[in-house]
């Protein structure tokens, strides 16, 4: 609410700004211009003065680096040589396991999709759908939804509009609605957690009260699958989630990022049987930024460990959870 509100008096500056320009511009014209004209200019520069501001906040953003690229480079190498190896009997595309098609030999596959990028592993039934951070590319999640992939669970990484999540809250949707998996997990670093805990909680609702009475939802996946869990990397839900739905929460010890006031007084926002014990994960000597691979992040504690090391207790407690929330399925 606080920045809504933040946004508003912003916008009121802007163009009284500009209308306090333009009517100074007047007073030295020699030929006034009609009053109606000086609003409607004030009101057009000040609309181009956002317009040029929005445009250049948001491309000053968090790039990933070179090992994150390295993945997507190498994967797409790897596709360039299978395609390359053909049968020659019939011309038909042959995938060499021992050279092609896998990631430093765990069988992983990156694919650039049009709205995400697809981890594909060696398991079927499971899906972990992530949310970047804001003004984060989304290739810097590459490291740590690779640990996943090669234990199992096929990811996506969303690529939302000017790297950020806000802008399409739903994205998940389509992912759910065009793959046939079993198990759905969705979650986000940073502001991707807060969206992600958004739409989780709306498919839910609507799920609910919706699909089981086989009525048409937006937000209702169309082959009947459910949110099985949501992962908060350095992230709170901003709106009720239903009790159904477990959560796992994961920050670091020298997160300077996180509002750490906010995260708490967001927790009434988590199912009932939310336990700290088990489903809040802090990672000691862990940062913000080291979730991903983009460097270091404005504002951000030093971490006293490698981002290696937090991406791998990362790994391991999505993992655990994802393990245990699964076999519950069975």
């Amino acid at each position: 609410m606080k920045y809504i509100f933040l946004i508003l008096i912003a916008l009121v500056i802007v163009f009284t700004a500009c209308f306090v320009i333009s009517g100074l511009i007047r007073r030295k014209m020699k030929k006034k211009i009609p009053i109606i004209l000086h609003i409607i200019l004030s009101i057009v520069a000040g609309i181009f003065l956002i317009f040029i501001t929005a445009r250049i906040y948001l491309n000053m953003h968090y790039s990933a680096d070179n090992e994150a690229m390295e993945i997507l480079l190498n994967s797409k190498s790897s596709e360039s040589g299978k395609d390359d190896i053909s049968d020659n009997s019939g011309g038909e595309s042959i995938s060499d396991n021992s050279s092609g098609g896998s990631i430093s030999g765990v069988g992983v596959r990156v694919q650039e999709l049009d709205n995400a990028f697809f981890l594909d592993g060696d398991g079927e039934d499971t899906v972990f759908i992530f949310y970047p951070g804001a003004k984060v590319d989304s290739e810097a999640y590459l490291p740590l939804m690779k640990k996943l992939a090669e234990n199992g669970i096929d990811c996506f990484i969303l690529k939302p509009p000017f790297r950020m999540a806000i802008f399409d809250i739903n994205a998940a949707e389509k992912v759910i609605n065009d793959y046939d998996y079993r198990n759905v997990f969705v979650g986000g670093h940073s502001m991707g957690g807060v969206v992600a805990s958004s739409f989780a909680s709306k498919f839910e609702s609507n799920y609910e009260s919706n699909y089981e009475s086989n009525h048409e939802s937006s937000f209702a996946s169309s082959n009947g699958n459910k949110i099985d869990g949501i992962v908060l990397l350095a992230a709170y839900p901003n709106s009720k989630i239903p009790d159904r739905v477990p959560v796992l929460s994961i920050y670091g010890s020298e997160d300077k990022v996180l509002q750490k006031d906010a995260y708490n007084n967001a927790k009434s926002n988590l199912p009932n049987d939310f336990d700290e014990a088990s489903d809040e994960v802090i990672i000691k000597g862990g940062n913000h930024a080291y979730f991903g691979n983009y460097g270091e992040q404005r504002g951000d504690g030093k971490a006293t460990i490698s981002r290696e090391e937090q991406q791998s207790e990362t790994a391991s407690a999505i993992i655990g959870f994802v393990n245990e929330k699964t076999s519950l399925n069975r």
